[in-house]
């Protein structure tokens, strides 16, 4: 069977750990509540049962609470967890707070 992998990006405090947990079913990424971010390592996990054929990955945030210095870290790291993974991805999902009226431009 093959695997669908879905890479999951977007702000601090968007979900994107939250919502990888509700795909998977079952609480496998961290979530906080608070502002700063819950995310610092490109982590991914595959389901069990009827989601076995899923692998979520969870990405740090764009925005990262510990600037911008961070960011290329975190790009690097998310591509070398890709590339490990092997044979790419089927989807990306863009975690967007649908209370903001514009996309930020690190987003764009």
């Amino acid at each position: 069977m093959k695997q669908t992998k879905l890479l999951v990006m977007g702000h601090t405090g968007h979900g994107k750990s939250s919502l990888g947990n509700f795909i998977l079913k079952k609480n496998v990424f961290s979530v906080s509540v608070n502002p700063n971010s819950e995310t610092n390592e490109t982590k991914g996990y595959s389901g069990t049962g009827d989601r076995s054929d899923i692998l979520v990955i969870d990405t740090p945030s764009f925005n990262d609470s510990k600037g911008p210095e961070s960011q290329r870290e975190y790009m690097n790291q998310m591509v070398d967890y890709i590339k490990k993974e092997g044979e790419g991805l089927q989807a990306i999902v863009v975690v967007l707070n649908f209370n903001e009226d514009r996309f930020q431009k690190i987003l764009k």
